[in-house]
């Protein structure tokens, strides 16, 4: 086959040159980028920035390390002026420098530090009081936490030296205190007063209590340090405090401080020694004529003590020294011893007036108790008879004895004697004065133990009680 290849022989030639050399340039250039991105490459990877972290997240980046560095100063120390303390980030804040091919471009130090603004959280540096290396509470300067235990300290020694004569020895913490600095929070500090009580009160711990025989809740709040209206806060069931059972439970309310304030104190102080009684009987006196002759002086000794206290409360006491001052001087009481005039007959009239009443008590034992005598009911104001003729030896109010007002008779010598209890208050005889039989010497009344108007009537002879109705006829 022939073929017609147009063109001359010198055409051929240089149209063969200029296709062989367009590839050759085509490979030059390429090998030039190739190159030129190997040598920025290679100038980046040279090339250090410092970035500016926070919680291992990037917010900035900067060139240059002392800018870095400046601009984080900077933001710090504007972030602690606007909180008005110490402050520090909330987490991990600092420059690290990184090779600029594996950081972003770096930024404006304006915005860099509106991302740190907008990023950044704090926490304030404060002081904590620990109690047993445990935190209780956070003050807001290392000053204030100082003040506080020191305060705790001085009001508890100014309580122990305002009684006379105390010496204070040692005083401070049972437990192992300290101050201990913290991040926290930029709110909730305490105040001097508010720390002071939340230490020595703590937190309010529950207790029962189980109600005895004779118990009363003034008793029972006063042994626990507590007021009657703290003890019914804590126990709304009972809507009488009168009402309380052997057997109930109550709940206490007791506070448990987180310190204990622990002195030693040396008391001194003067304990007076009672004095004694005497009687000197004087025969020319009625027995109820009494005088007292010489006043009785108590003795005085000089005491010295060593008190250990736990937050004020006494726990043990140690005798150091006793020195006598002066001996106890006795009381000496002038009493009569004559003997009152034989005046009665022996045979008595009824004790109470009018209608005479009627005996609802009898003489000897009842309700476990032996009752010397016989109770007499009868309309209050009832007039009460004189039984015989006789002297009266007291009139008064008998409490310990639950007699109430009462009215004693002697008719002889003291052999034979009478006595009227749970009289009125009006009485219209006096000591000494002679009555004679059937006079009117008080009226029923209800004073003393009384289940209502009535008199008891009791007879001695020789000082032992013995049946009243034995003195008068029988069916009386």
């Amino acid at each position: 086959m022939k073929v017609d290849v147009s063109g001359s022989a010198e055409d051929s030639g240089a149209g063969g040159r200029r296709r062989r050399i367009a590839p050759i340039v085509l490979v030059a250039a390429v090998a030039l980028c190739v190159l030129g991105g190997f040598a920025v490459f290679w100038a980046r990877a040279a090339t250090a920035v410092y970035v500016i972290q926070y919680g291992g997240e990037i917010v900035g980046v900067l060139p240059d390390a002392a800018a870095a560095n400046a601009l984080l100063e900077e933001f710090l120390a504007t972030a602690q002026a606007d909180c008005g303390r110490q402050v520090a980030p909330a987490g991990v804040l600092r420059v690290v420098r990184m090779p600029a091919r594996d950081a972003p471009p770096p930024g404006e130090p304006e915005a860099i530090a509106l991302a740190l603004r907008e990023t950044v959280g704090f926490l304030a540096l404060a002081w904590a009081v620990t109690v047993d290396d445990e935190p209780v509470l956070v003050m807001a300067s290392y000053e204030d936490a100082e003040q506080v235990l020191a305060e705790i300290l001085a009001r508890a020694r100014v309580e122990l030296e305002a009684r006379a004569g105390t010496e204070v020895l040692q005083i401070g913490f049972r437990e192992e205190v300290g101050i201990r600095q913290v991040t926290t929070h930029l709110e909730g500090f305490y105040g001097v007063e508010e720390a002071i009580r939340i230490l020595l009160r703590g937190t309010d711990r529950v207790e029962t209590y189980v109600v005895r025989r004779n118990d009363s809740l003034w008793g029972i709040a006063s042994a626990h340090h507590l007021s009657v209206a703290d003890l019914q806060r804590a126990n709304p069931q009972l809507t009488n405090p009168n009402l309380i059972r052997p057997g109930d439970r109550l709940n206490l309310v007791v506070p448990h401080p987180y310190v204990h304030v622990q002195s030693l104190e040396r008391h001194t102080f003067t304990r007076y020694i009672a004095f004694g009684r005497q009687t000197v009987l004087d025969p020319d006196r009625w027995p109820h004529e009494s005088y007292v002759r010489d006043r009785g002086v108590p003795g005085r000794e000089l005491v010295t003590v060593e008190i250990a206290r736990v937050n004020g409360q006494e726990v043990s006491r140690r005798t150091l020294e006793v020195v006598p001052q002066a001996a106890p001087q006795p009381e000496v009481t002038v009493k009569g011893s004559r003997l009152y005039p034989r005046l009665g007959s022996g045979a008595f009239v009824w004790p109470v007036g009018g209608d005479g009443g009627r005996v609802t008590s009898g003489f000897g034992w009842r309700w476990g108790a032996f009752h010397q005598g016989v109770d007499i009911a009868a309309p209050y104001g009832t007039p009460v008879l004189a039984a015989d003729a006789g002297t009266v030896t007291e009139v008064s109010y008998r409490g310990a004895q639950s007699y109430g007002w009462t009215v004693i008779i002697d008719h002889g010598e003291g052999t034979l004697v009478t006595l009227y209890a749970h009289l009125d208050p009006k009485i219209p005889v006096k000591p000494g004065q002679v009555v004679e039989k059937g006079q009117t010497i008080g009226y029923v009344g209800t004073s003393g133990r009384s289940t209502g108007p009535h008199l008891h009537f009791e007879v001695r002879v020789d000082g032992q009680a013995v049946n009243p109705l034995t003195y008068y006829p029988a069916g009386r």
